[in-house]
């Protein structure tokens, strides 16, 4: 169970990602946040599909190396915490 949720959590921060991107890039102002989206996805939209496909692999090999990323950094603490639950000790 600790195991699923490390992993669960660590890729849900891989998809936060973007977000924070976009709204640090947008100065925390909703609605330049979704300019810049819909300027994205007029983008994405109007290129070929060819564009578009190697737009979505880009997509996925950063959001893969972000999940690994963060799983790498997170990975000793999780160790650790593990290592002394099973010794039976306290948080």
């Amino acid at each position: 169970m600790r195991a699923s949720s490390f992993i669960g959590s660590s890729y849900l921060m891989a998809l936060g990602a973007p977000l924070v991107f976009f709204l640090a890039l947008s100065g925390g102002d909703g609605q330049s946040l979704f300019a810049h989206l819909a300027n994205l996805a007029e983008r994405f939209l109007a290129a070929d599909d060819a564009r578009q496909n190697q737009f979505l692999d880009e997509i996925k090999l950063v959001l893969i190396a972000a999940a690994t990323l963060i799983a790498a950094w997170r990975l000793p603490r999780f160790l650790r915490d593990l290592e002394r639950d099973l010794q039976g000790g306290k948080k």
